[in-house]
């Protein structure tokens, strides 16, 4: 049994961040917003003719925001005691990327609650059920 449990932990933590980064690249493509320091701490927005399958420069939403909340929301379903630390760390990851100026506060809070939202829904589609 605790093998099992040990492999759905494993299965979770893998899976809620690395989908969380493939989701965030592909609405970095389509939102196409580039960073703050681009444009002197303005909004601006990459044309499609311009390098269309690349995300470098490319800010909303954040990719590392999202990925901290989705392995944060994981980790506090795992050890649910120690949720607050996790969301402490996923938050402080988000006000590194804002104070570091490599986003805007509305990147790292689409990023987190999409984050957040992945990992619930891994957490939901691959929790072991028990069996009574």
């Amino acid at each position: 049994r605790d093998a099992a449990l040990a492999k759905t932990h494993t299965q979770l933590l893998f899976f809620a961040p690395a989908l969380a980064g493939i989701v965030c690249e592909l609405l970095k493509l389509t939102i196409r917003r580039e960073r703050p320091m681009i444009h002197d701490g303005d909004y601006g927005f990459r044309p499609w003719e311009d390098r269309p399958f690349s995300t470098a420069g490319l800010g909303m939403p954040s990719s590392h925001t999202m990925v901290a909340f989705a392995a944060a929301t994981v980790l506090a379903r795992i050890f649910p005691g120690a949720r607050w630390v996790w969301y402490a760390l996923a938050a402080g990851c988000a006000a590194t990327r804002v104070i570091d100026r490599a986003h805007f506060v509305s990147d790292v809070s689409l990023g987190a609650l999409l984050g957040w939202s992945i990992g619930w829904g891994v957490w939901i589609a691959l929790r072991k059920k028990p069996t009574y």
